[in-house]
């Protein structure tokens, strides 16, 4: 069991991927790379695997624009670079962990895949990039 980890903000690059803009809850703070879902308003928090009720996956947030209404900008489906995975096989398995917002190799108590390690394409050409599923995974 492995905590996914980021280089550092400024080297979270998306490409080949979708990309939603949603609300961030209120009191929440988002930071790049974290795992998120929706709340019962719509609104996004992080996800956390110690429990059912969090054990929930919308995607990984890639950018944070605050002001009055924070805004969050989440790839729901397709490559995000920037999280150390030089020691993860390409296939590895990556799940929502049981801190909350992060990402885990092992399972957190409850179970959820969030992303698979993948080989970049176009400008991220084999590099090893998370491939997010969360528009299909079925866990919104």
């Amino acid at each position: 069991m492995a905590a996914i980890t980021w280089s550092n903000d400024a080297s979270i690059v998306y490409t080949d991927a979708m990309v939603r803009n949603y609300l961030v809850a209120p009191g929440v703070t988002l930071a790049k790379g974290e795992a998120v879902y929706f709340d019962a308003n719509g609104r996004l928090v992080k996800s956390n695997a110690a429990a059912a009720g969090t054990a929930k996956f919308a995607g990984i947030v890639v950018e944070v624009q605050s002001g009055r209404e924070a805004v969050a900008a989440v790839v729901v489906f397709g490559e995000v670079a920037g999280a150390n995975l030089s020691g993860l096989a390409y296939g590895a398995s990556v799940f929502l962990s049981n801190t909350a917002g992060g990402l885990d190799t092992a399972a957190g108590t409850v179970s959820v895949l969030a992303a698979k390690v993948w080989t970049g394409s176009g400008e991220l050409n084999r590099q090893k990039v998370l491939f997010v599923t969360a528009a299909s995974a079925g866990n919104l």
